[in-house]
């Protein structure tokens, strides 16, 4: 539709330049002007109609919509319904062992936790603990339709039968009179075991933020590099005296503005490559509880999007001794991440050191302020709130919350901190970001603003950094691939992620730091 849209734009564009004409149009002219008052007619017939297709489209896909989300609804009442619906002659599990009603609530993995806390710290354990545990055991089932969770409930089920030697589980429990314990041989003893949990428990990890507001673009097939035009000097205004005299060759008036030239430049993105490669048995995919290759992608995508956001925030191509951003006390391996290219933080800190201050070891709402006025002459680049952002470390933002001005409403009154966090400083958006200084242990610098990987207490102190982000392009050759490749005569399989990337600066004035921040 916007392509009809355009083609009609243009037709009553050349419409209305005939209209202009009145009476000195000519007859080829009108025969035109019939034609495309057709051409007119018929394409707004078409918009019109192609937006009446699209309303349906849209109104079919809604009603689609609902009725699949009130099918799921059903689906989960009847599920839930059947769930506490008794079967005839049947009393619930509760019923008939009241005893393992207060663990009830509590998984396989669960129960067998608890029964091993209690016993690492001797602790009795109650009967019923182990009960519970044999029962939830006996009653584990895989989800429909997945052979992974299968696998794990049979292996789950196959080690406790290997470990007690008892097939028939809730007959073991119902014919118990005695109290079992912990130590009991053949009552209790023998069942203490640990079950494993087919769900695995993910690392914390924090959002990225950053690196999706730079702009991007794609370099395309058959070249490995991409030039950006530049926007350069103006051209020049003067004072213009009115005309007085003619040109002796062209005999019109003499021209009385100075002309000037347009300056123009470009700037060069080279690409760079990122990649991580594993490498796993058969055996591992058939005996891991957890389905090991969907598990292995997923944490290859997640930990690629984090040196993604490390490399732009932190990157740094200096390969000499102690000179890099991220080792200043040692030399690069040469194989790190953030070689890549030259990040927000080296530009402030080393390119154009006019663009960074110390904060002189302390911390106060007015190193915001500040570092945004070393953005160019005056702070121009960073005048404008849209156009700009914060980030900071996450040492440096917990430190910002505790300012008097962050904390009380009668500087801000539109509130500073949302649910929580620190949102905006004098207008300017916040943004954390947990990859940056990511190669110092507890993401801390030193009062230079560099880490030290070498000597570790140096590092005590946080930043602030000022980012223009239109004034950064980040070039992509290929996105993040991810193949898996079979290797039969080893029987193992290996999983393989690269990425081609690159990003650079308009011009020294894309960012600015305060470091030595106090946090």
């Amino acid at each position: 539709m916007k392509e009809l849209q355009e083609k009609l734009t243009e037709v009553r564009k050349a419409i209305k330049a005939l209209v202009a004409l009145g009476e000195d149009m000519t007859d080829e002219q009108a025969e035109k002007l019939e034609g495309l008052n057709k051409s007119a007619a018929k394409l707004d017939a078409q918009i019109v109609a192609a937006k009446q297709l699209e309303n349906e489209e849209k109104a079919e896909k809604e009603r689609f919509e609902e009725e699949k989300k009130a099918a799921v609804e059903d689906a989960v009442k009847k599920e839930r319904a059947k769930s506490r619906r008794l079967e005839f002659g049947e009393a619930p599990y509760a019923t008939k062992y009241a005893d393992t009603n207060k663990f009830d609530e509590l998984s396989a993995g669960e129960t067998a936790l608890v029964i091993d806390v209690l016993n690492a710290n001797s602790r009795p354990v109650s009967g019923a603990a182990f009960k519970a545990l044999s029962l939830k055991i006996n009653e584990l089932k895989p989800r429909s339709n997945d052979e992974d969770s299968e696998k794990a409930v049979k292996y789950v089920k196959g080690a406790f039968k290997a470990h007690t030697g008892i097939e028939d589980i809730e007959g073991a429990v119902k014919a118990a009179t005695d109290p079992m314990y912990t130590g009991g041989s053949g009552i209790g003893s023998d069942w203490v075991g640990t079950a494993y949990s087919s769900q695995i428990w993910e690392s914390i990890r924090a959002a990225n933020v950053v690196v999706n507001s730079v702009p991007s673009i794609v370099v395309p097939d058959g070249y490995s590099s991409v030039y950006i035009p530049l926007e350069s000097t103006d051209p020049t205004w003067y004072k213009v005296a009115e005309a007085t005299a003619a040109d002796g060759t062209l005999k019109v008036p003499a021209a009385t503005v100075t002309a000037s030239q347009l300056a123009t430049g470009n700037k060069q993105i080279t690409l760079g490559k990122l990649g991580a490669r594993s490498m796993y048995t058969g055996e591992l995919t058939e005996d891991s509880l957890i389905p090991f290759a969907p598990n292995l992608r997923r944490q290859l995508e997640t930990s690629g999007m984090e040196i993604v956001e490390h490399v732009a925030i932190d990157g740094d191509v200096e390969t000499s001794a102690t000179k890099n951003i991220n080792d200043i006390g040692g030399t690069p391996a040469g194989t790190e991440p953030y070689l890549l290219f030259d990040g927000f933080r080296k530009l402030a800190l080393v390119t154009n050191t006019a663009n960074s201050r110390s904060a002189s070891g302390s911390f106060a709402i007015e190193d915001f302020k500040n570092t945004l006025k070393l953005l160019g002459t005056a702070g121009l680049a960073g005048a404008d709130p849209n156009l700009v952002a914060f980030i900071l470390d996450y040492n440096t933002m917990w430190a910002a919350m505790d300012l008097p001005e962050v904390k009380t409403r009668d500087v801000f009154s539109p509130a500073t901190i949302e649910n929580g966090f620190l949102s905006r400083v004098y207008n300017v958006r916040v943004l954390n970001a947990f990859q940056m200084h990511r190669h110092a242990s507890d993401r801390k610098v030193n009062t230079a603003g560099k880490v030290d990987q070498d000597t570790t207490a140096n590092n005590t102190t946080g930043s602030i950094l000022a980012v223009r982000f239109d004034q950064w392009r980040q070039a992509f050759k290929r996105r993040m691939t991810i193949e898996t490749t079979r290797i039969a005569n080893a029987d193992s399989w290996e999983i393989v992620a690269l990425l081609r990337w690159g990003m650079a600066y308009r011009d020294s004035e894309a960012s600015a730091i305060s470091y030595n921040v106090a946090v």
